[in-house]
Parts: structure tokens; C-alpha cells; sequence
């Protein structure tokens, strides 16, 4: 409970202190709060803070911390998703264990080589990359524009994402999971080596082929590791033939063409149509029942009402109305 009272009034602190002296960051180190303002907030909020601390952004472009983030922070800024309402930090250096960013939005690329147990929720990234390994990694609800790095991945998990593509791919020995997920350029007819190697559940994959050709898409992982898969052509122009050379792979769904799924729209995040259903009765798309959600987990100030005087009995009336999403 002490935890939430110290949070929410870091949100109340955030939404009077925006407007008085531009972004803020809010750091919470035990029962302490620190306030840090300006483009350089998180990096002097990040320099502040122990293992186990909460930074808590407000909306604004922030400069990211000069070094790696190596210590077990958790960042939070407002949302990813809305132009007027964003957290943004254009590229960061995630090193550490048990790190956890919500709703930031990156603009440039999110490195992640060497971090473990990293938990990426709510979040823009543009270009997610590594150049070393990187073990237990939780992609949640996010847009990823460009996945590289996959090589280095181990025991890694997206889930509820839209993803555009993915650059590279894992090895055989370090398989992965993506779930509920939409992936718009899953295969192509010129190249066959970007898919990784991962148990797909739930998700809409697609792909392109040259236009007035036609494509034999093989899938990358083995048979048995698809459920509930719907695959899509990306390209109206051409047509793609999916290998069902076992029972498995054949029981899962022909999504259809691009258009029949996605109204012709390339959206971020994903909002399929005509969404059709697997053997199991499940929904095939981005969110497999579990939801996805733009705004952060911990609450946020949906209104404020504050009396300028005091009534007869010297009181004064402060309603607030915050709301948290799951």
C-alpha cells in the first residue's frame, strides 16, 4: 500500500510540476522521493538511483544516461503511442539484470547485449539490437519496426507484438516463443534465413511475394512447433504457397491475403479483421484473448479538480480521479 500512496503522489507531483517547469522525472528510492526536471531528468534521476529504485518519466524527449543502464531499475514513462502524450529516449544501453521499461517510446534503437531477465512492456521500439547475449528477455505489447540481434537471443519470449520483421535469426539450440503476435513480413520470396527459430502461437504471419510470381514459403522451425497460426499474403500481386507437409503445420489456418485481414492498412500497433479461428476455437491475431494496452500499469492522473478556496469549515476540496490498466 506505501508503495502505491509514494507512487501516485509521484504522479500528482509530475502532473503540477509539467506544467511549471516542463518534463520531469520522479525517482523512488525506498520511501524517498526525488525530483529531477528537464531534457537531462532521467539520466541525473538514473545516476541517483540503487538497485530496486522506480523512475517514473513524464511525457517529453529525454537524453539518455551516458553509460549502459547496468543497475535493476524500473523506468516508466507516460505512453508510446499518442504524439502529444509520449515518453520518448532515442536509443538506450540496457545491460543489467532484472531491468523493466513501460511505455517509453524509441526512436533510434534499444540495445540489449548482455541483459537478463529484461522486461520490455507497452513500448515503441524502432530497432531492437545486440551484439552479445542476452537471456530471458520479455517483449509484452510492444512495436518493434526492425529485430536484429536475434543470434545472441536465448530463452526469449514476444508476446501480444506487432512486429514488421526480423533482420536475423536465432540458432537451432536456443529456441524461443512468440505469442499472439502479428509479424508483417514473417517470409519473403528473396530471402528465407530471417525467421527465427521459436514455438508461434496464436499469431498472423505474412508473406510477400514478387509481384505476378509465385513463392513456396517453408516454415523455419519444425512443424510441431506452430499452434494456431494464421499466415497472410503481404503482397496481393503475387502468390505465396505454404509448405503443410505434416498434419500439424496443415491443420493451421490460410489467414487469407493482406487485404482480407488488415483492411489494406499496415498498422502499429496491429488491428487485424476478419480474424479467423484455430482448431481450439481460439482467436488467431496480436492479442490472443489477452489484451493489449498503449497506457502504463502503474495509475495515472485522469482528472483533477482542486478548489481555489476553502469552505466554511476551512476544508478544501481536491477531487482526482486516476486509473490504472492490467
Amino acid at each position: 500500500m506505501k508503495k502505491f500512496v509514494f507512487i501516485f503522489i509521484a504522479l500528482i507531483a509530475l502532473s503540477q510540476s509539467v506544467c511549471a517547469q516542463g518534463m520531469t522525472a520522479t525517482l523512488q528510492s525506498g520511501d524517498n522521493l526525488l525530483i529531477f526536471y528537464g531534457v537531462d531528468a532521467f539520466k541525473d534521476a538514473y545516476t541517483e538511483a540503487k538497485d530496486g529504485d522506480q523512475i517514473t518519466l513524464s511525457s517529453g524527449t529525454f537524453n539518455a544516461t551516458e553509460g549502459n543502464v547496468s543497475k535493476s531499475v524500473k523506468i516508466t514513462g507516460v505512453g508510446a503511442y499518442e504524439e502529444s502524450q509520449n515518453t520518448i529516449i532515442a536509443s538506450l544501453n540496457v545491460t543489467g539484470s532484472d531491468v523493466r521499461i513501460e511505455s517509453i517510446r524509441f526512436t533510434g534503437t534499444l540495445y540489449v547485449s548482455g541483459s537478463t531477465n529484461l522486461i520490455v512492456t507497452r513500448c515503441w521500439v524502432e530497432k531492437l539490437n545486440a551484439s552479445s547475449d542476452y537471456t530471458n528477455a520479455l517483449f509484452d505489447q510492444c512495436v518493434h519496426k526492425e529485430i536484429k540481434g536475434m543470434p545472441y537471443a536465448i530463452d526469449f519470449t514476444f508476446k501480444n507484438c506487432t512486429i514488421n520483421d526480423f533482420s536475423d535469426s536465432n540458432t537451432t539450440s536456443n529456441i524461443g516463443r512468440i505469442l499472439n503476435c502479428v509479424v508483417y513480413f514473417y517470409a519473403s520470396w528473396y530471402d528465407i534465413h530471417k525467421r527465427p527459430y521459436a514455438i508461434y502461437k496464436n499469431c498472423l504471419l505474412g508473406a510477400e511475394a514478387l509481384m505476378g510470381s509465385t513463392a513456396t514459403v517453408s516454415c523455419t522451425a519444425p512443424s510441431e512447433f506452430y499452434y494456431n497460426v494464421g499466415f497472410f499474403v503481404k503482397n496481393n500481386s503475387g502468390t505465396v504457397n505454404f509448405e503443410t507437409t505434416s498434419a500439424s503445420l496443415a491443420s493451421n489456418n490460410s489467414g487469407g491475403t493482406y487485404g482480407d485481414i488488415f483492411n489494406g492498412e499496415m498498422l502499429f500497433p496491429a488491428k487485424p479483421q476478419n480474424i479467423p479461428n484455430g482448431d481450439d476455437g481460439t482467436v488467431v491475431g496480436p492479442y490472443g484473448g489477452t489484451g493489449f494496452s498503449q497506457y502504463p500499469a502503474i495509475p495515472r492522473v485522469i482528472s483533477k479538480n482542486i478548489d481555489t478556496h476553502t469552505n466554511d469549515e476551512g476544508k478544501l476540496n481536491v477531487k482526482i480521479v486516476v486509473k490504472a490498466e492490467n
